[in-house]
């Protein structure tokens, strides 16, 4: 006679099968989490057993214990989407070590979500300290193998390429040590003992920050802080390339009042970015060449901008914008298409060092003959002085030089 279960024990059995998967998914993932990536030091099974026991039965021993862990390492291994799991075995009693490929991924990814994530691995390896970059890019290195799974095409990283904004390419090595104890700083939400140098200056002040975030404009970053003063934190910008030092200050200040700030406005208001005119908004009128209106229909100095035809080779643009160092530069860069109207404070500015400029270019190139005849001359009479300083060197009698050797 064929038997059947309880009801009530076939639910009691399900309920406890989906637990123990939940469970086991549970421990892979923790596995997943704990394990170490390349370049970082693998990690010992006792080490490992350690971080994870809690997941585990504790009413097993210790053996048993063991046994678990290598078998979900053995199912963490086949659900790997890219990267591999490594072992290496240790001889006699010494424990096995175990760490993930820098690319080992458990999630699929989407072509999409995988194209984003390789066009921003090219933009921010330019950026990131090495030290901060180097722990995440096996992550990008992941997406783009994925992405060439997807697509079947295999040479994604010279698909993409964001230029730096400026006249000389950027590396990781133009990193320092400074800014890389910024990231940090931002991350654990601590307090920095800094040296700085303002824009134009080399004299080194000494100021305790707090970072709340970084903007990044063009190819510069600014780092947006609490300037400790008294017992207040004064919100302030800081051009990161300009910290000589920035060590992490570990002592709790509780009882300072800091700043609220919304990075969308500070960003809208232009305050990471030196200005001028007391940072007042100005309305400015300027008669431009038609050549220009392009470039200022895509890139508008104000969102409210208004463009005023006059003839077939000039217009009129009024606007109302902060005067940053950024947008001076512009207007002196485009001075030969631009002519400021209003207000005077600006016509002014910009003339300051359009004319500082013509009195080195107001000259004829044959002219330059004179200060290049000069230069020649103070070259010649240096390496006069030079041969005569060795010839007097060469006539000392260095048999009556005594010198003590060790």
């Amino acid at each position: 006679m064929k038997t059947t279960k309880p009801k009530n024990s076939l639910q009691a059995y399900r309920r406890y099968r989906s637990e123990n998967d939940i469970n086991q998914v549970n421990r892979i993932l923790n596995l997943y989490h704990c394990l170490p990536r390349f370049p970082l030091k693998p990690c010992p099974m006792d080490q490992l057993k350690t971080e994870i026991q809690a997941w585990y039965n504790d009413e097993i021993d210790e053996q048993s214990i063991r046994k678990a862990i290598k078998r979900d390492l053995s199912k963490l291994e086949k659900i790997l989407v890219t990267g591999k799991l490594h072992i290496i075995p240790k001889k006699g009693n010494r424990p096995s070590e175990y760490y993930l490929s820098e690319d080992a991924s458990i999630e699929k990814i989407s072509s999409e979500l995988a194209l984003v994530l390789v066009m921003a691995n090219d933009y921010l390896r330019q950026y990131l300290p090495y030290q901060v970059y180097e722990k995440v890019e096996g992550f990008f290195k992941s997406a783009t193998m994925q992405l060439e799974q997807n697509t079947q095409l295999k040479d994604w990283p010279n698909r993409i390429r964001f230029v730096p904004a400026s006249y000389y390419p950027l590396t990781l090595e133009d990193g320092n040590d400074a800014v890389e104890n910024i990231y940090t700083a931002l991350l654990e939400q601590s307090w920095m003992q800094c040296e700085y140098r303002r824009e134009g200056e080399l004299k080194k002040r000494q100021y305790m920050l707090k970072p709340h975030g970084i903007i990044q404009d063009g190819h510069k970053q600014y780092l947006m802080a609490s300037k400790l003063e008294g017992q207040r934190g004064k919100l302030k910008t800081f051009n990161m390339q300009r910290f000589d030092k920035a060590i992490i200050d570990k002592k709790e200040r509780i009882a300072i009042n800091i700043d609220t700030f919304d990075l969308d406005e500070l960003v809208e208001a232009k305050e990471h970015e030196d200005a001028y005119f007391e940072r007042e908004e100005l309305l400015i009128k300027l008669r431009c060449e038609n050549d220009l209106e392009d470039e200022l229909q895509s890139y508008p100095i104000d969102v409210d901008q208004e463009i005023i035809y006059q003839n077939d080779e000039h217009f009129i643009l009024e606007a109302k914008c902060i005067i940053t160092t950024s947008l001076l530069n512009w207007f002196i860069e485009k001075s030969h298409s631009i002519q400021v109207i209003e207000p005077r404070e600006l016509f002014e500015k910009v003339k300051v060092h359009v004319l500082a400029a013509q009195d080195y270019y107001d000259l004829n190139y044959d002219d330059l003959e004179e200060y290049q005849a000069y230069e020649r001359e103070e070259n010649e009479i240096d390496s006069f002085f030079d041969d005569e300083l060795d010839a007097e060197i060469e006539d000392v009698n260095h048999d009556s030089v005594e010198l003590d050797h060790e």
